[in-house]
């Protein structure tokens, strides 16, 4: 993907996404990127290579490379401000202010993401594996009655399918 190509989509109206709790990550993640992706802003929050924020101000650079970079820059800062913006809006309210630790000359939307996984996505993996490590390890007791067993079952399966 070029800079020429980032930022082509429109910004979610509610009910586009999944709001991010404390208890959804997975699922909001999986929704998100894609959201994103589809709005081509998700190179600027993931790692790509060579689509990293443009420095015009970088050393040894011609007038026409710095000239391309601000460029660059100005397209890589409109498609980082819609997928922040996409972010914050797909966040309950409750949870909005992990992004106001976040230094406001480090604010970009890739930081919004690594915060909203150290603040909210780590608790929910948790969550979600303990839930499918209980799923794996049940083991049914014939003797018992088996319907109590099979509705635990069913809700294990549920959380740990939660995503």
């Amino acid at each position: 993907m070029s800079y020429d190509a980032l930022g082509e989509g429109k910004l979610p109206k509610p009910g586009d996404v999944i709001m991010l709790n404390s208890f959804n990550w997975v699922e909001w993640e999986s929704t998100m990127s894609a959201y994103l992706k589809m709005h081509r802003v998700w190179n600027v929050v993931r790692e790509t290579k060579g689509l990293d924020k443009p420095d015009p101000a970088r050393a040894g650079l011609s007038p026409a490379e710095v000239a391309e970079e601000i460029r660059k820059l100005a397209l890589w800062e409109k498609a980082d401000e819609s997928a922040q913006g996409c972010i914050e809006f797909s966040t309950e309210l409750a949870y909005r202010t992990i992004y106001k630790e976040i230094d406001e000359n480090k604010l970009t939307a890739r930081e919004m993401w690594k915060q909203a996984f150290a603040k909210l996505g780590k608790r929910d993996v948790f969550r979600v594996s303990q839930s499918f490590d209980k799923l794996i390890n049940m083991k049914f007791d014939r003797k018992k009655d088996l319907a109590p067993q099979i509705s635990k079952l069913k809700e294990l399966r549920r959380l740990s399918t939660t995503v």
